[in-house]
């Protein structure tokens, strides 16, 4: 009897689904006023994992084209029908303890006219470097096609959780005519617009459960999740029990997830290439358990391409002002006195077009990242500049004033030493020899 219910509740959701488009409980609701609201969002899960429906928004679902097709064919729809769908679309066999390894390595690298990209990686560097350029310039038209992107993007927080990232219960506002999902607690009605509503909760899929769901009902083609930020994210909280399954030679092994109850697995047409900016973080410092599953690039700092996009920018040329030379410089001092990952990378500076802009590049962003980076150590935000610390000179960027002990609080009171006192001196003054000096380059004033 029971299989004889979830096989008209799967049928009749798969036919509003071609009906309407896109699917949600509230459609299917009025047909199976029996069934509670847990066991409809069941149903279109069901569906989804088999490759005929695929999420739209946590609510909304769309019928796949292989989903029409039996749809327009009218077949019942029953669940071991649905399983063998399923297990028709995990085209890669699964790695298993004491397996034979000799067996050909599968090829799960996109190569495309491309460099090669691997399964799992991470672009890391300095900041502006380009990470997240590269994945709008180059790697989004790879997963993107007639059809629309296949791919989706994120940027990792702290704050950002497992139930946002794979699934959890989140509440849900419905009509005051919602009976058969409705807390009946006084806690879980509320108020908008004078109308009764009620809050329910239901397990929601977070994106990396719906691109891994879109991924395995298209085998044929490659998707990709991008992850901005990934090392500014809790990862191994994040990923929870699923960062086994993330391994290239795990990829089609199934865990049971602990909100839903579904088995999940990740498909070998899936993606993951992430952002790690060092200064927030050394690879050293790393989980290590994220490490040894993904491939790391290193995206530097890219001095030739600064050089080439201002040596044609007028008045920089008439100065000889050579702006990539001063980067180098400046990240040859940040390296001896901090690390090699605080570097300033080119994309700070390489959309200026004027000695104005570059004022205002370093007013605005550089020399306060310096400040930042060296805790207001002064002193070594001149050395990176270029100027000496106690010494006051007409092009300097930072002024500098010495405050005497003897004029502050007179002889005898036990203060000696004078101490120097700095501040970023006014922008709109600066020449184009502030900025010579700092790598020793004659301008032509």
């Amino acid at each position: 009897m029971a299989d004889k219910v979830d096989a008209r509740l799967l049928t009749t959701t798969l036919q509003l689904a071609a009906t309407n488009e896109t699917v949600n409980n509230r459609l299917v609701a009025p047909q199976f006023p029996e069934a509670v609201h847990q066991r409809l969002s069941w149903a279109r899960i069901k569906l989804a994992e088999a490759g005929l429906l695929e999420p739209v928004t946590t609510a909304d679902y769309r019928i796949t084209k292989k989903g029409r097709e039996l749809a327009d064919e009218q077949k019942e729809i029953t669940l071991d029908y649905l399983r063998s769908l399923s297990q028709g679309l995990r085209s890669k066999p699964v790695a298993r303890p004491f397996e034979d390894k000799s067996e050909p390595k599968v090829n799960t690298s996109i190569d495309d006219g491309h460099a090669a990209l691997p399964l799992n990686l991470i672009l890391y560097g300095p900041p502006g470097t380009g990470k997240t350029r590269k994945f709008t310039e180059e790697y989004f038209q790879r997963f993107t096609d007639g059809r629309g992107r296949r791919y989706e993007m994120i940027t990792f927080h702290p704050s950002y959780s497992y139930e946002e990232f794979i699934e959890g219960l989140r509440p849900v506002i419905g009509p005051e005519d919602d009976r058969h999902h409705r807390q009946e607690s006084e806690e879980s009605k509320a108020k908008e617009d004078g109308t009764t509503k009620f809050v329910r909760y239901e397990v929601v899929p977070g994106v990396f459960k719906r691109i891994c769901r879109r991924a395995a009902g298209d085998p044929d083609d490659r998707y990709a999740l991008f992850i901005d930020e990934i090392n500014r994210g809790n990862v191994p909280a994040l990923f929870g029990e699923l960062i086994t399954l993330i391994e290239e030679d795990k990829r089609g092994l199934e865990l049971t997830l602990p909100y839903s109850g579904d088995r999940f697995s990740v498909p070998p047409n899936l993606h993951i290439v992430g952002t790690m900016n060092t200064a927030d973080r050394s690879i050293a410092l790393l989980d290590v358990a994220l490490r040894r599953r993904f491939e790391f690039e290193e995206i530097d700092i890219d001095y030739d391409a600064l050089e080439q996009a201002l040596g044609q920018v007028p008045e920089l040329r008439e100065q000889r002002l050579d702006v990539a030379e001063i980067l180098r410089r400046m990240n040859e001092r940040i390296s001896y006195l901090f690390d090699r990952d605080h570097r300033i990378g080119h994309g700070w500076l390489i959309g200026i077009g004027s000695l104005a802009e570059l004022r205002e590049a370093f007013y605005y962003k550089i020399i306060p990242l310096l400040i930042e980076y060296f805790y207001d150590d002064w002193t070594k935000v001149c050395s990176v500049l270029g100027e000496h610390p106690e010494q006051a000179r007409s092009t300097d960027l930072i002024e500098k004033r010495k405050l005497s002990a003897e004029n502050l609080f007179g002889r005898g009171q036990g203060r000696s030493e004078d101490k120097w006192t700095y501040s970023v001196g006014n922008h709109q003054t600066w020449t184009a020899k502030h900025f010579a000096k700092i790598a020793g380059v004659p301008t032509g004033e």
